[in-house]
């Protein structure tokens, strides 16, 4: 896995809930969903990693944070099982606002 450190190209996330700041790879993504609810859609952030050599048949694998909102820090403990099992990996953000307490 490369030094995440020193990447001139990785995305630098800011700091949630009380997780430091992350950096990540260039080749990982983040993209936007929308969670219905009666009030309104609600933005979920999801943080990603496909493999350049996905298809249909990819193994894909989520991963929830929990009440201590470090999806950050989860995503990154799974990103090398991911870049080994050539599978991709996706991890949402539910904030503290939209989705207070562990049942949100």
């Amino acid at each position: 896995m490369a030094d995440l450190s020193k990447d001139p190209e990785a995305n630098d996330w800011e700091a949630d809930a009380g997780e430091a700041a992350i950096i990540l790879p260039s080749y990982t993504s983040s993209f936007t969903v929308n969670f219905d609810r009666p009030n309104g859609p609600v933005p979920i952030t999801c943080y990603a990693y496909v493999p350049p050599t996905h298809d249909a048949h990819t193994t894909t694998l989520f991963v929830m944070h929990g009440a201590g909102r470090n999806c950050k820090t989860y995503f990154m403990q799974w990103l090398q099982w991911a870049e080994d099992t050539g599978s991709v990996l996706i991890v949402p953000w539910f904030s503290e606002e939209e989705f207070p307490g562990s049942y949100g």
